[in-house]
């Protein structure tokens, strides 16, 4: 799939989003499927279900207007933050989710939705149940049209995934 690299100012049709919205419109995801295995497989099934989340929404909440990250120079695409402080940001987000088993509490913390983009797939936890997915396919088709398809998960070593059963297991002295 061609994948557009005009300027934000010149932008037109994105193929990626029209492409996408395609097939929700028709309920013929398993093209997508396959884009996310062949760009992004470290995180395919995740996108997967992500993917039949706004399929499921689609009448809800549309497809918005286009954005444009404006942190396009950074360790990681859009991301408006240090290296260092993304690390912080995530070492935060592993610990609310191992405490409660969701990221429902974010909604109190301003984190750029970048950051918690980064943040979930790197430490393969789930997405805020509220959180805009068109905000990802937005962005996701930026790594694409960059090229940076590898910017999703450049982090995921720097912390474990983070698994809320065995957290809490260890934190209880194995009761629970």
């Amino acid at each position: 799939m061609p994948i557009s690299t005009t300027h934000p100012a010149q932008h037109r049709q994105a193929p990626f989003l029209g492409f996408l919205n395609a097939c929700l419109q028709t309920k013929h995801l398993d093209p997508v499927e396959k884009l996310f295995d062949e760009h992004f497989r470290r995180r395919s099934q995740t996108l997967a279900r992500y993917l039949s989340l706004t399929s499921w929404n689609l009448e809800k909440h549309p497809r918005p207007p286009p954005h444009h990250a404006v942190c396009t120079n950074t360790h990681r695409f859009g991301l408006n933050m240090s290296a260092q402080k993304f690390c912080i940001a995530k070492s935060l987000i592993s610990t609310l989710y191992a405490g409660c088993g969701t990221l429902a509490c974010l909604r109190s913390i301003k984190l750029s939705p970048y950051a918690v983009i980064y943040a979930a797939m790197d430490l393969d936890i789930p997405l805020p149940d509220d959180f805009d997915f068109w905000f990802l396919w937005r962005h996701l088709e930026q790594l694409l049209e960059r090229e940076r398809e590898a910017d999703l998960v450049a982090d995921s070593g720097i912390l474990p995934p983070v698994h809320p059963c065995q957290q809490c297991r260890q934190s209880s002295g194995g009761h629970r």
